[in-house]
């Protein structure tokens, strides 16, 4: 499923819904494609109207994509404000159907809102707390052993849960079954309950520090494309951040794209340092698994923008590098999988799949949540989740 779908009226006419249309053609291409490969004539042909046509509805492209995500935002809001059933079955259908329907919107928000104006980004990003917070309320009114801190924790950790669906086109057969089985992982999420125990200790293994001007310069880069997005960024940007003239970057990689995947490697090296520790902990399968899912918090905990840069710059990797990182992330999640199905060796293996998706994406994103972090124990609840949203 994607964001509902409305129909390009002939060119030539003047349907009622053009703005509607222009807005679910346009939020499409930037999902499918990128929003920096995506061009107003791309978003003009689609719905069979010049580009002069488009402009008398939206001021440019950012106004696009900026009512795109807005527009998905809104209606998760109403949809939680008028819940048919409000207890955590409600609560929990609600967010697997609003997944479904607008499936584009993780990857939207997450990956191209970075090319949006400060203004209309920050904008976005009070609207989703505040639609968020309608969850938080409304969970509250069913859990009110909760405070209001935790809420919002749990509220954030099933939205981002549901979304990850917007990063992979995993689907089970039937789509009863995608709602009966992402509805079960918002359940899981909206009833972990909290502990009195502190924040483990961030894990030893995932530790960084650049030590030669290429490392640094590695490092300066993952940053800024996490930041702004590759597209965005200069050479001279980096440059900047280190100290140096932009093109004495070409004296340590040949090209922007090559500092991009020297930053994915890097990433893909820790991520797959710690799975084979654990691995050869000698440990039991269960015991296995909890220890690689708890590294994975860490990694996204303490290097964020690595794991920003995996999630949404692969795009821009050319095809010598492209297909070297996918490999290493499918062998990776592979790995990862294995592990669930040597518990589970009857459970579909695309389940084993969406749910070992979902722990990321609540990990990586929920981790980038400037509201959340310093909430007390958060290392240790969203370990919890993560491992809950495996079982």
């Amino acid at each position: 499923m994607a964001l509902p779908a409305v129909e390009p009226a002939p060119r030539g006419t003047r349907p009622r819904n053009r703005r509607a249309q222009i807005r679910s053609a346009a939020a499409t291409l930037f999902y499918e494609r990128g929003y920096e490969q995506v061009s107003i004539a791309d978003v003009a042909d689609s719905v069979n109207v010049g580009p002069s046509a488009l402009y008398r509805h939206f001021g440019g492209k950012s106004d696009l994509l900026y009512e795109a995500i807005d527009d998905t935002i809104n209606a998760f809001g109403g949809l939680v404000d008028e819940l048919p059933s409000r207890d955590l079955e409600g609560i929990a259908r609600t967010a697997a159907r609003t997944a479904l329907s607008y499936r584009p919107l993780g990857v939207l928000w997450q990956r191209e809102a970075r090319n949006l104006p400060d203004d209309q980004r920050e904008t976005l990003r009070r609207r989703l707390r505040e639609a968020i917070g309608i969850l938080a309320a409304t969970l509250r009114g069913i859990r009110p052993e909760l405070d209001e801190e935790q809420a919002a924790f749990l509220a954030a950790a099933a939205v981002n849960a549901m979304s990850s669906i917007s990063f992979h086109r995993l689907s089970p057969a039937d789509d009863d079954e995608f709602e009966d089985l992402l509805a079960a992982l918002a359940r899981r999420v909206l009833s972990h309950e909290f502990s009195d125990e502190g924040a483990p200790l961030p894990g030893p293994v995932l530790a960084y520090e650049p030590e030669s001007r290429r490392d640094q310069i590695g490092e300066a880069a993952a940053t800024l494309f996490a930041r702004y997005g590759f597209d965005a960024v200069s050479v001279d940007d980096i440059g900047a951040a280190v100290g140096i003239a932009g093109p004495s970057i070409y004296n340590h990689f040949a090209s922007k794209q090559e500092l991009l995947y020297a930053s994915m490697g890097r990433g893909y090296a820790m991520l797959q340092s710690a799975l084979t520790d654990a691995l050869g902990a000698g440990t039991s399968p269960e015991q296995t698994l909890r220890r690689v899912s708890d590294s994975y918090v860490d990694l996204t905990l303490d290097h964020s923008d690595l794991i920003t840069n995996l999630i949404a710059e692969s795009r821009n990797l050319g095809p010598e590098y492209a297909e070297l990182t996918q490999r290493a992330q499918l062998g990776y999640i592979g790995q990862w999988v294995d592990l669930v199905q040597a518990i589970r060796p009857d459970e579909d293996l695309t389940v084993s799949r969406i749910k070992v998706q979902a722990a990321q994406m609540t990990a990586n994103s929920v981790g980038r949540t400037s509201y959340l972090l310093d909430r007390p124990g958060f290392r240790t609840d969203i370990s919890q989740i993560c491992w809950l949203l495996q079982q």
